[in-house]
């Protein structure tokens, strides 16, 4: 869902994200809180999910109109343990 071409036309083309594991403090997941949209654009898409990926120089990464199992899982397939309502 990040990459239909309406959230393209508005944002236009985004670059990768590489950040090593070592500078990470937190990784945010934040649910769905609705479960479709006929529309989704840049402003509404975290209602379909988001991740706030936090670097330990103060960088913030919004991973918006996604879903959060797949990665939460993998990360804690990985040994990572949840710090709280929404954070791992």
């Amino acid at each position: 869902p990040t990459s239909n071409w309406l959230m393209r036309l508005f944002r236009g083309t985004q670059g990768v994200l590489w950040i090593p594991y070592a500078d990470v403090r937190s990784i945010e997941f934040h649910p769905a809180i609705v479960a479709r949209m006929a529309v989704m654009v840049p402003a509404t898409s975290s209602q379909l999910g988001q991740i706030q990926i936090k670097t330990k120089d103060g960088r913030t990464a919004k991973l918006s109109g996604t879903t959060v199992d797949g990665l939460f899982s993998f990360l804690q397939g990985l040994g990572a343990s949840e710090a709280g309502p929404t954070g791992v």
